[in-house]
C-alpha cells in the first residue's frame, strides 16, 4: 500500500515579522507555510507478481557508562541511533524481504547480530547472509545509547541518522545520507553518494561526499569539507575553513582563520568573513567584511567585496606592516569592491581598454590613470589610488569585465547609487557625469543600476521575492514524506528552506535556515523536485530567491 500525503499552503502574515532566523536579512521575505498531514504510513514493500513477505526482528540490552564508545559494523542497512539518559545501550533490528521465492523467511533468520561487550563500550556486527537472494530486503538498526556516549558507525549501504550527542562521531556509508543533530565533540562523516546534514559541532569537521551536498550549523574546530558535486552550506566556521566542490556552490555565513576553498563552477559566498582567504571558482564570488590577504581568483564569473573597517588598518603606518599584497582575478566577469574610507590602502585596477570595459570609482578616489598600449598585448586600462597615504597593496584585474571601486555602506549602497556622483575612466581619462552631458549621464546611471543588479543578484544568488509571489508560479510540486524514523521517535516542527530558482523555474539550490535535520532532509528531497513557470524581471529572464517553510506534524 502506498503512503498518501496532502500539501496544503495556508498564509503565515506573522512570520515575515518574526521568522525562526537571526539573519535580518530575511525579515523582508514574506514565506508560505506548507504543512504535510500523513494520512497512511508507507510501506516499504513494492508490488512484485505472487510475493511472499517476512519480517523478523531482533533485539538486546547492555549495560553503558558515560563516554564509553558504540562500533557498529553492518554489512548494510540504515542506521538510527538516539540518545536518552537511560545508563544502557537498547537495540532493535527491523528485517524485511520480499521475494516470489518461499525462502524469505529462512533468508532473514540467516542473519547474524552479534552484540559484544568491551571495556571501551560497546560492538555490534550485522552480517546478512552470503547466498544468492532473488528478491528485496531492507534491513533498519535502531539503537538507543546514552547521551554522553562516543558512535563510530560503518555501513556497506544505507543512511545514517543521529540525534543530538556528547561525544565524538565517525560515520561512514557506502551510499547513502547522514543527519546529525548538535555533537559536542568532533564529527567525520563520509559518504559515497548521499548528502550530509549537521548541526552544530564543537570539535572539528570533517566531512566527505561523493556526489551530494554538505550542510552544517556552527563548526567550532578545523572545517574540513569536501564533496564531487553538491553544495556545501556552513552557518559558522571558526577555526579554519577547507572546502571543495566539483560542481556546486560554496555558502558561510561566518568563517574565521585561514580560509581555502575552491568550486569547479558554482558561486562562492561568503558572508563575514576574517582572515587570509584563497578562493579559486569558476562562478561568481562573494565577500562581506573581508580583511587582507585575500587571493580570489574566478575563471567566468563576476567578484563582489566588501573590505573590513578594520583598527589594524586604521593608519598608513600600520597598515605598510601588511605582510603580504592581495588579488582579485576575473576572467570574464566584473569585479565590484567596497572600501571603508578609514582604511590606509593602495589599489593597482586594471580592465582590458578593447573590450570596451571600463573602471567606475566613487569620486573621492585619487585616481591616476595610465594606459598601456603595445605591438603585441592587449591595449589595457590602468588606475591606481592610495587612500589614506597608502598602505597594503591590492591588486585587482577584469580581463575581460568592469571594475567598480567605492567607498560606501554596503546597506545603502544600492539606494545610493543613481544619486551618486560617478567618475568613469576612459580614453580620455577621468571625466565626471553631468547634467552638461545628458546622453552620458544617463548611460552611466544605467550602467551602475546594472552594476547593482549584479551586486544583488551575487549577495542573495539571485532577486529576492515573496514566498507567496513565488508560489504563485508553481507548476509541479513534490509532496515531502514524514520520514518513518522521525515519527517513531516523535519529532516534529517547521523546516525553514531558502530557495533558489532559475530563470527556467528549476530550483537549483536550497538552504535550510531552522529545522530538525532529519526533518529538514525530507524537505529539501520534495523541494529540490519542484518546478515553476519561467520567471522574469522587467521582460529579462531572472534568477530569484525566496524563504518557505515546511512544517510537519503528527497526527
Amino acid at each position: 500500500m502506498c503512503g498518501v500525503a496532502l500539501l496544503a499552503v495556508l498564509p503565515l502574515p506573522t512570520f515575515a515579522q518574526n521568522p525562526p532566523v537571526a539573519n535580518p536579512e530575511f525579515y523582508r521575505l514574506q514565506p508560505a507555510r506548507f504543512v504535510v498531514f500523513s494520512l497512511e504510513n508507507p510501506s516499504f514493500l513494492g508490488r512484485s507478481e505472487d510475493p511472499q513477505p517476512a519480517t523478523v526482528e531482533k533485539s538486546g540490552t547492555l549495560p553503558a557508562s558515560d563516554g564509553q564508545r558504540l562500533r557498529l559494523n553492518a554489512d548494510l542497512g540504515n542506521l538510527h541511533i538516539f540518545t536518552d539518559a537511560s545508563g544502557r545501550v537498547s537495540y532493535r533490528v527491523i528485517e524485511q524481504a520480499d521475494s516470489p521465492d518461499s525462502g524469505a523467511q529462512q533468508f532473514l533468520r540467516e542473519f547474524v547480530l552479534s552484540s559484544r561487550q568491551t571495556a571501551s563500550g560497546i560492538t555490534l556486527n550485522a552480517q546478512i547472509p552470503h547466498r544468492i537472494f532473488r528478491g528485496r530486503f531492507q534491513i533498519t538498526i535502531e539503537v538507543h545509547i546514552p547521551n554522553r556516549y562516543n558512535v563510530e558507525t560503518n555501513t556497506g549501504a544505507g543512511n545514517i541518522d543521529v540525534q543530538s550527542i556528547a561525544g565524538t562521531l565517525i560515520l561512514l556509508t557506502g551510499g547513502g545520507n547522514i543527519t546529525v543533530g548538535d555533537v559536542a565533540g568532533s564529527l567525520r562523516a563520509t559518504t559515497s553518494g548521499g548528502h550530509i546534514t549537521a548541526g552544530n559541532i564543537q570539535g572539528d569537521g570533517i566531512l566527505h561526499t561523493g556526489g551530494g551536498h554538505i550542510r552544517t550549523g556552527r563548526i567550532s574546530g578545523a572545517a574540513n569539507l569536501d564533496t564531487e558535486g553538491g553544495n556545501i552550506e556552513v552557518q559558522s566556521a571558526r577555526s579554519g575553513v577547507t572546502a571543495g566542490t566539483a560542481g556546486g556552490q560554496i555558502v558561510f555565513d561566518d568563517a574565521a582563520g585561514e580560509i581555502h576553498t575552491r568550486t569547479g563552477g558554482g558561486a562562492v559566498h561568503l558572508e563575514r568573513i576574517s582572515g587570509p582567504a584563497t578562493l579559486e571558482t569558476d562562478g561568481d564570488v562573494f565577500l562581506k567584511g573581508a580583511d587582507a590577504p585575500l587571493h580570489v581568483s574566478s575563471a567566468s564569473g563576476s567578484i563582489t567585496a566588501w573590505l573590513n573597517k578594520s583598527a589594524e588598518h586604521s593608519s598608513a603606518d600600520t597598515a605598510h606592516k601588511t605582510r603580504e599584497e592581495s588579488q582579485l582575478v576575473s576572467g570574464e566577469g566584473d569585479i565590484i569592491l567596497y572600501i571603508p574610507r578609514e582604511r590606509a590602502i593602495t589599489i593597482d585596477a586594471v580592465v582590458d581598454r578593447d573590450g570596451g570595459h571600463r573602471i567606475i570609482a566613487d569620486p573621492s578616489l585619487p585616481l591616476r590613470v595610465s594606459y598601456q598600449d603595445s605591438g603585441s598585448a592587449l591595449h589595457t586600462l590602468r588606475c591606481q589610488c592610495s587612500l589614506n597615504g597608502g598602505g597594503e597593496i591590492l591588486k585587482i584585474k577584469a580581463a575581460s569585465g568592469n571594475i567598480m571601486l567605492r567607498t560606501s555602506d554596503p546597506v545603502n549602497a544600492r539606494n545610493a547609487a543613481t544619486s551618486a556622483v560617478w567618475n568613469a575612466a576612459a580614453p580620455e581619462g577621468l571625466s565626471a557625469a553631468n547634467s552638461d552631458n545628458v546622453e552620458e549621464e544617463n548611460g552611466s546611471a544605467g550602467f551602475i543600476e546594472e552594476m547593482f543588479r549584479r551586486v544583488e543578484e551575487s549577495f542573495w544568488g539571485g532577486v529576492p521575492i515573496e514566498s507567496d509571489e513565488l508560489q504563485k508560479h508553481l507548476e509541479h510540486a513534490v509532496t515531502p514524506a514524514y520520514p518513518q524514523v522521525a515519527r517513531t521517535a516523535g519529532i516534529e516542527g517547521d523546516v525553514v528552506l531558502r530557495a533558489y530558482v532559475s530563470s527556467e523555474g528549476r530550483v537549483t539550490a536550497l538552504k535550510v535556515l531552522a529545522g530538525p535535520p532529519i526533518l529538514a532532509r525530507a524537505a529539501v528531497e520534495a523541494v529540490r523536485q519542484w518546478r515553476y513557470e519561467p520567471l522574469t524581471l522587467n521582460s529579462r529572464p531572472t534568477n530569484v530567491v525566496a524563504t518557505l517553510v515546511i512544517e510537519f506534524r503528527l497526527q
